[in-house]
């Protein structure tokens, strides 16, 4: 027989020692599968009993003498046999007498298990906390007492949290991450005390040395075998699925609004009574009525006159007709909910059918009962957890708005914040709504797998504050669709998108039309703000901008040699492409075969935007104390537009193109500059007449005003005095269908490498 999927979960002891690190996996299983699944019996009864007095803020936990006696308590191993043994003890000194010295001594010898003055070591993962130390001299000083030779179990930090902020976080999860710790090292004590105004008080003191030794006394290995329909009772879960059935359009009978109403009614305090007296009423009114007299006078007498022909035949006990009206609470729940019905009444009198007003209105009353409604009825000692699953159905995006805001106040609330609210959807305007903190972005990493990227964790890592309001503010207005995106196409202004989306439609580029692309609109100074955020979600982005040299250049020789570009994502740009090539030349081969990433701050550990942040942060310094500090004078220089264009040619990064004016395209300036070169044949150099430019503004039916000043117009001339008009000159473009043979080079190339 196939064995059924097991899967772990901890139980939470009952007792004064209830308080486990949440970080936590036993070895123990939920059974799962076809196994039959029986009530829960009367020790899981009990057991949930004491979780419900637990919750109690007057609950205290006792254990009586007999119960302690009956209690098996597993022995914990020494560390150092006859001389160290799990729980906490503090080593003090005077100062410069060696403790440090000592504490690494026992660190090395229980995390090689080697035995230490003739005393057996249980050996196991040790974690020292060297907080007045760094890398540097932990190295010299392991160096001088133990030699060159390694081990991988003994683990060292030179900065860690406080208690009461975060450190006993950190130590739970490494416990966590390496089972088979056995000795923590703090050194020193002064390092992990709370910041507060009694810091150095006893009592401060003594809580302290309290939560470091609970956490001594932890056992991580109280856990048990549990049912999935145990595991299940720990949560109050509600979920609403998309196909929401909001009407029955063949009987027109099916109300949800009303249905919904009454259920809650029927959950209130006031059900009981009201079902009691309504049926008594029911069966007065009845009585009243004479119901039972009437079917007996027009029903029954046809009946008694088959029994008295079958008396004839048989013999039988024969009894009299009788009729009594019986409502049972089934019936009366389902009268009311078939004859209940909602409608809009307005002044004049007019009734409208609660469907009438569109499925949009009734989906949102609907939802937003049913979240009050779990919201309401919360309880206190499980995981309340409340799924939505794509709200926007039958909704335009006023609707949209409106829910976000109402489940905004519903599960925000103080009162509420135990309730915990998940969302699906594939609606910007949802996305528009909510805190970028609150958004998790699932988007597909490979072949049947999905990754989860937490916009809260890349809102967190941001460096500045002025980061987080830009992408706050980013998320609330238009660009929202850019998660949802497959692919990115960033771009300067209006006419650009214009030309862009004509260009889409065309055979040569179908391979991008067919996938979801997101326009967003950055204008040329503003494309580095969004690097961090194509890293961090991995979506293939092209970005279109002009290179912005000196205005006054037009002599291609003086272009080419033009370091001034004033437009400040291009410069951002390839100030990362050359923090890289720093990186890959001079850091990483040596992280890779001689630092074995024992660093903090190790760039082979990182990303590649936290390797550019880190070298640019402050590239003085060295990334690695191993090293010799690279050749940063090239990051200090400025790039001309001969480095921009070589660049380009050749990217370096699979998730960012940036494309603009090079070569290929005359040493163009902005874009109107290089669809007339291309369509034209000319360069940023020629000069032509009066004549020749009305001539081909006549065959190519383009909208262009020609100088009337000049005899020797040049192209930067011709659109310098339409520089009002580029919109004018684009639709012209686009409606004469010369978008193709005015091709930039540059734009062809990024598209291209976009599909």
């Amino acid at each position: 027989m196939q064995e059924n999927e097991k899967t772990t979960v901890p139980i939470p002891s009952v007792g004064a020692d209830g308080e486990q690190s949440l970080s936590y996996v036993t070895n123990e299983i939920i059974t799962t599968g076809n196994e039959e699944i029986n009530p829960i019996d009367e020790s899981m009864e009990e057991m949930l009993r004491q979780m419900q007095r637990m919750s109690d803020p007057s609950y205290l936990a006792t254990m009586t003498m007999s119960q302690l006696y009956d209690t098996v308590y597993e022995s914990r191993l020494p560390v150092i046999d006859g001389l160290l043994y799990p729980g906490t003890y503090l080593f003090v000194g005077a100062p410069k007498v060696g403790k440090s010295f000592l504490m690494a001594q026992i660190a090395y010898h229980v995390s090689t298990g080697l035995p230490l003055w003739n005393y057996s070591i249980h050996a196991g993962t040790v974690l020292y906390l060297a907080l007045e130390d760094d890398y540097r001299r932990l190295q010299e000083r392991l160096y001088r007492m133990f030699g060159v030779e390694g081990t991988d179990t003994l683990h060292f930090a030179t900065c860690a949290k406080q208690l009461g902020a975060g450190l006993y976080e950190q130590l739970a999860r490494f416990v966590s991450e390496h089972r088979d710790t056995r000795l923590i090292i703090i050194d020193t004590l002064q390092k992990i005390r709370e910041a507060s105004g009694d810091r150095y008080s006893y009592a401060s003191d003594y809580e302290m040395i309290g939560q470091l030794k609970h956490f001594a006394d932890q056992n991580y290995e109280n856990a048990g075998q549990i049912s999935v329909r145990e595991f299940q009772s720990l949560f109050n879960y509600n979920y609403l699925n998309a196909t929401r059935l909001l009407n029955d359009e063949k009987t027109d009978n099916y109300f949800s609004i009303s249905k919904e109403l009454l259920s809650h009614f029927k959950k209130s305090n006031d059900w009981e009574e009201f079902k009691k007296q309504i049926i008594k009423d029911i069966k007065e009114g009845l009585k009243e009525q004479k119901l039972n007299e009437k079917v007996k006078e027009h029903s029954l007498i046809k009946a008694q006159n088959a029994l008295d022909s079958i008396e004839k035949c048989f013999e039988y006990n024969k009894g009299e007709f009788s009729l009594q009206t019986d409502i049972s609470d089934e019936l009366l729940l389902g009268f009311l909910s078939s004859s209940l019905q909602t409608f809009f009444e307005f002044e004049n009198g007019t009734k409208l059918k609660e469907f009438s007003q569109g499925l949009g209105i009734s989906n949102l009353i609907f939802m937003c009962l049913k979240v009050e409604a779990f919201v309401q009825q919360y309880q206190s000692d499980v995981v309340d957890i409340f799924v939505i699953e794509e709200p926007e159905a039958h909704m335009h995006p006023q609707m949209e708005r409106m829910l976000i805001k109402f489940l905004n106040e519903i599960l925000l609330n103080e009162d509420n914040n135990r309730v915990q609210g998940i969302i699906t959807t594939h609606s910007s305007e949802i996305i528009k709504c909510s805190d970028l903190k609150n958004i998790r972005v699932l988007r597909i990493d490979k072949l049947l797998k999905s990754a989860v990227y937490d916009m809260n964790l890349f809102k967190q890592n941001l460096e500045t504050e002025e980061e987080r309001q830009f992408f706050s503010f980013l998320f609330s207005i238009n660009y929202s669709d850019l998660i949802f995106a497959n692919k990115v196409i960033m771009y300067e202004g209006d006419t650009e998108k214009l030309y862009i989306e004509k260009l889409l439609a065309e055979k040569e580029f179908e391979g991008l039309s067919n996938q979801y692309v997101s326009f967003v609109q950055v204008g040329g100074a503003y494309t580095h703000w969004y690097r961090k955020l194509v890293y961090f979600l991995k979506i293939k982005t092209l970005i279109i901008t002009d290179i912005d040299y000196c205005k006054k250049l037009t002599s291609i020789d003086e272009i080419k040699d033009d370091d001034g570009i004033t437009n400040a994502g291009l410069i951002q740009y390839y100030k990362d492409y050359v923090t890289v090539n720093i990186i890959k030349r001079d850091i990483l081969p040596y992280c890779e075969h001689k630092c074995r990433k024992q660093l903090k701050d190790c760039l082979y550990e990182k990303t590649e935007m936290e390797r550019i942040s880190l070298i640019q942060s402050d590239f003085r310094k060295k990334p690695c104390p191993k090293i010799k500090k690279p050749d940063y004078s090239i990051m200090k220089k400025k790039p001309t537009v001969v480095d921009i264009d070589s660049w380009i040619k050749n990217p370096d990064c699979e998730l960012i193109k940036v494309v603009s004016q090079g070569e290929a395209d005359a040493y163009t300036r902005t874009l109107e500059e290089a669809m007339l070169c291309k369509l034209l044949g000319i360069t940023v150099e020629s000069k032509k007449s009066s004549d020749w430019w009305e001539k081909q503004i006549s065959i190519n039916k383009i909208k262009l005003d020609i100088p009337t000043r000049k005899k020797n117009i040049t192209v930067r001339d011709i659109l310098n005095e339409n520089k009002n008009n580029k919109t004018d000159f684009m639709y012209s473009i686009i409606l004469s269908e010369l978008h193709l043979k005015a091709l930039p080079n540059y734009i062809r190339e990024g598209l291209i490498w976009l599909m």
